[in-house]
């Protein structure tokens, strides 16, 4: 066999194909696959010495990755197959990976190499395939902006007539009994009529905010806050709004100060006490309970409502999405999304454990400071 690679060495004809491809990585095949030859370009491509490929097979310095992805038996028949011009990923020496886009030379098989030896050529194209991997990554980041947008649009289109039809319809009635005594039926109409103005402007107030969120584009000021006293203060205004619920505050551990935008602390905590009194009923109470640790405040909003189905639980937090047991019940589904974001400006975790049919626990993880 070394006779037959010093002869093929010394060949002109083989020394163009070198010559042609310097760059590349050219090896010769015996009969079994196995490599008896590959240019010095081995050492710069791969970080291996050419005596280190003798006797191996490409197969045998494929990268681990790539093994797991791909069927090695059908791998092997589109490699060694006439004609077959494919891409592969090697493992370089350092563990790296390599992109090759590798194929076989038939002239040189034809006209230079003894019966059942072959040449192949590996280019590689490492920066090609991550470039197409960036593309597709900007590519898929503008299909969910799309998706996005298509959502909001048909959500416009449905939850913001919704509200405006009612009203209209009130204040048609309110027309027709406009010269006659009714200030009980009045006030009766505009308490409706309030309630889907209400309903309406909290619609609009979450999709302006996750929109802001989703494009970075809220001011973002943080100060020393009082989180106990802000979150006093947030079930002051909740507990107005629902006088026949109770809303209870627990505080464990010695209060300390958290650095935050007091805009968006107060978001999270107020649209995450909304939810727990939106999402259960009375008699339950929705528990606030406040742990200062070492380096973090913990704080967690429970209450004992619908709950969410456990195979929705990876979802709640994409934009406008509503579980299936919430479809009845009023809102936009952007609060969550808008919550996790603004909690995710502050370094902060969140997270859910729910159990349908018997309540929610929305838990913040919330540094002291933003590192």
């Amino acid at each position: 066999m070394d006779e037959h690679v010093n002869t093929l060495e010394e060949m002109v004809g083989f020394d163009k194909v070198v010559a042609r491809h310097c760059l590349d990585l050219v090896c010769i095949h015996a009969p079994d696959k196995s490599i008896v030859h590959c240019s010095r370009s081995v050492r710069s491509l791969l970080g291996y010495d050419p005596s280190e490929f003798s006797g191996r097979e490409l197969l045998d310095f494929f990268h681990e990755q790539f093994r797991s992805e791909m069927d090695e038996g059908l791998l092997a028949r589109m490699l060694y197959r006439e004609g077959a011009a494919i891409r592969i990923m090697l493992r370089r020496k350092d563990g790296a990976p390599i992109w090759l886009s590798m194929k076989w030379v038939n002239e040189a098989r034809r006209t230079l190499l003894p019966e059942g030896f072959s040449v192949s050529v590996c280019t590689d194209v490492t920066e090609s395939v991550l470039l197409t991997e960036d593309l597709m990554k900007a590519w898929s980041k503008e299909k969910e902006i799309h998706d996005l947008r298509q959502k909001l649009l048909t959500m416009a289109s449905h939850e913001f007539k919704t509200p405006l039809a009612v009203l209209q319809t009130q204040l048609d009635i309110l027309r027709a009994w406009e010269k006659e005594d009714t200030s009980e039926r009045h006030l009766h109409l505009f308490g409706k009529m309030q309630k889907q103005v209400d309903h309406l402007d909290a619609m609009i107030k979450d999709i302006v905010a996750l929109g802001r969120a989703t494009q970075q584009k809220n001011p973002f000021h943080p100060i020393p806050l009082e989180w106990t006293a802000l979150v006093a203060s947030e079930i002051d205004k909740a507990q107005e709004g629902h006088p026949h619920r109770m809303i209870t505050l627990e505080e464990h551990g010695g209060a300390q100060l958290l650095q935050a935008d007091e805009l968006m602390a107060r978001y999270v905590v107020s649209n995450l006490l909304s939810n727990a009194l939106k999402y259960s009923k009375a008699p339950t109470e929705v528990r606030c309970i406040l742990e200062y640790g070492q380096d973090a405040l913990s704080m967690r909003v429970e209450d004992e409502g619908i709950g969410i189905p456990q195979e929705e639980q990876t979802r709640i937090f994409e934009p406008f999405y509503r579980a299936a047991n919430a479809l009845n019940i009023e809102g936009t589904g952007a609060a969550l999304s808008v919550i996790r974001e603004f909690v995710n400006m502050h370094r902060g975790e969140m997270k859910v454990d729910s159990t349908e049919d018997k309540g929610s626990c929305f838990h913040i993880y919330w540094p002291y400071e933003r590192s």
